[in-house]
């Protein structure tokens, strides 16, 4: 019997489909609300169901200005979808559809400006809860990036950690770190890996001194497959050279599966 243990998919904009729209992406002044994104998001669950894909990244907006300090009349959305979101949820797994978040450039956890990481924890938080609240399993993730460096790389990473040890339960529980190939790579991270906030591995940004990208991929991805987190696998990038991309696949998934 053959295992999957992956699937493809694609983020937020539907490019097949120009009638598709992804979130309510209207001012706050003409009220846009979550529940008009769930119905949004509906009709792409039957767009990637039609064609076989099996993961979608959800628009890291669905719910526009839910945390927005100057406007608490949009605080309460999440609230007010309960049931909108559990049926959106329900139909996702009937689908097989894995569905997750990248909240945008602005979510910062390392940042040394404590109101920035505040909202950026205020975000997540909110995130994690319309996943909770949709009923899905730990493959629905909420992916971010290390954040800047600031001059000083060692004290960014540190404060990154103690951020994380300060996280809400539910944003703990979903949390995936994504490395870059400018400030943080596979190398510069793996040994800040801090319970399941897992560090993904994407085979076009392993970068670093010394460190050859199989190794990492297959060392980390061995250790996911043992642990049973098969849900922190990453989405690969596929690079300009896709011969190269293909070849590493192949090699990584065999090392993690002990082929």
């Amino acid at each position: 019997m053959t295992t999957r243990i992956s699937k493809l998919g694609f983020p937020v904009k539907v490019m097949g489909r120009d009638d598709l729209k992804s979130n309510d992406a209207r001012r706050a002044a003409n009220n846009p609300h979550l529940k008009v994104s769930l119905e949004y998001v509906d009709k792409i669950l039957d767009y990637c169901a039609a064609n076989d894909i099996g993961l979608y990244r959800m628009a890291s907006d669905l719910a526009p200005y839910a945390t927005h300090p100057d406007l608490p009349a949009f605080h309460s959305q999440v609230r007010e979808c309960v049931s909108e979101l559990a049926a959106l949820g329900s139909k996702a797994r009937a689908l097989g559809l894995r569905l997750s978040f990248h909240p945008s450039q602005f979510i910062v956890l390392n940042s040394p400006d404590p109101d920035l990481v505040r909202r950026s924890v205020a975000d997540l938080l909110s995130q994690a809860e319309i996943l909770d609240l949709m009923g899905l399993g730990p493959e629905a993730v909420l992916v971010i990036h290390v954040g800047g460096t600031y001059g000083d790389v060692p004290a960014s990473r540190e404060r990154w950690v103690r951020t994380w040890e300060t996280l809400p339960e539910p944003v703990r529980r979903r949390l995936v770190l994504e490395h870059d190939d400018l400030r943080f790579s596979a190398s510069t991270f793996c040994g800040y890996t801090v319970g399941r906030g897992c560090v993904w591995c994407s085979t076009t940004s392993i970068s670093g001194a010394g460190t050859r990208r199989g190794w990492i991929c297959g060392r980390r991805f061995r250790r996911w497959f043992r642990r049973g987190l098969w849900a922190r696998l990453p989405r690969f990038t596929i690079p300009r050279r896709a011969r190269s991309f293909g070849r590493c696949l192949r090699w990584t998934v065999r090392r993690a599966s002990g082929v």
